[in-house]
């Protein structure tokens, strides 16, 4: 493959060098797919952008160019994966290699900052496939469009909609939605539908963020529980052992409130909620 313009050379012209063409057309794809598959995504990058032009002349296979595109996106080169995925897209023969065309694309293009294309091809998509497998995924890529374009607003209003796509990243992503605009009861209800379908799976700034966002819709018995989860969590575990003892002092556990609030002046290892624990004190009294 390396001999390229030696190969060029000797089969220069007519139909010998439609069969050498065929004939690298062959060898290409395995070559850069084994560099890719050893780790070694430079040189096989550098050997696609050698032969571009005839790769994607060339009917090659679309597990080949779907490998090529995540190398390039790999290496942050977008802008070529875009043209990568562009052709994986125009080339699609079936509705089924068409559907599946979409995700890579329109992934590629949020990550190059072209947000009028992601909404687009995100629209596109709904259009053509209303119950495509993909359709969460490109749901999400879409409301981050929105959001990175400032168009916070039409990005909540779709994620409040009954009838929106459901998943596990699309609801995490609501909840910190919702909680931005101080939408406590949207954030704590999306974020507890995350919990709901892997907890195992939701960190712990987000579990803190539905504690708090229960806990500043005044719901504080069902914040409760979770911040004391939080409360072993390296990080997290003053800000919720602060929380414990104003939901105590609020629902007449004061001696469990005060405990609290005393341990934390004395063992807290952040200065801020300690401090808030020492004013806290002083409200009450001590």
């Amino acid at each position: 493959v390396g001999a390229r313009e030696e190969f060029r050379g000797d089969f220069g012209s007519g139909g010998l060098w439609n069969e050498a063409r065929g004939r690298l057309l062959e060898l290409l794809p395995p070559a850069v797919t084994e560099l890719l598959d050893r780790k070694q995504p430079v040189s096989a990058l550098a050997l696609v952008e050698q032969n571009r032009d005839l790769l994607l002349a060339g009917r090659v296979g679309r597990g080949f160019l779907l490998k090529v595109g995540e190398g390039f996106g790999q290496l942050g080169l977008w802008g070529r994966a875009v043209k990568v995925y562009r052709v994986l897209f125009e080339t699609a023969r079936t509705p089924k290699e068409e559907e599946s065309s979409y995700l890579p694309l329109t992934s590629a293009l949020l990550q190059q900052a072209a947000y009028a294309d992601v909404l687009r091809y995100a629209e596109r998509y709904r259009e053509r496939f209303p119950r495509g497998e993909d359709r969460a995924r490109i749901f999400l890529l879409r409301i981050k469009a929105l959001v990175r374009e400032g168009h916070s607003d039409e990005a909540a209003r779709l994620l409040a909609e009954k009838e929106r796509p459901e998943s596990f990243d699309l609801d995490l992503f609501a909840g910190r939605i919702f909680w931005a605009r101080k939408d406590y009861a949207a954030a704590a209800r999306a974020l507890g539908l995350a919990m709901d379908r892997d907890l195992q799976e939701v960190p712990p700034e987000d579990r803190l963020l539905r504690a708090e966002a229960l806990f500043f819709d005044g719901r504080l018995l069902q914040a409760l529980p979770l911040y004391r989860q939080l409360r072993d969590v390296e990080g997290f575990a003053d800000q919720a052992a602060y929380r414990c003892a104003q939901i105590g002092l609020k629902t007449g556990n004061r001696s469990e409130g005060l405990n609290l609030l005393r341990q934390l002046v004395e063992k807290g290892a952040s200065p801020r909620w300690r401090e808030m624990a020492r004013q806290s004190l002083a409200i009450e009294g001590f």
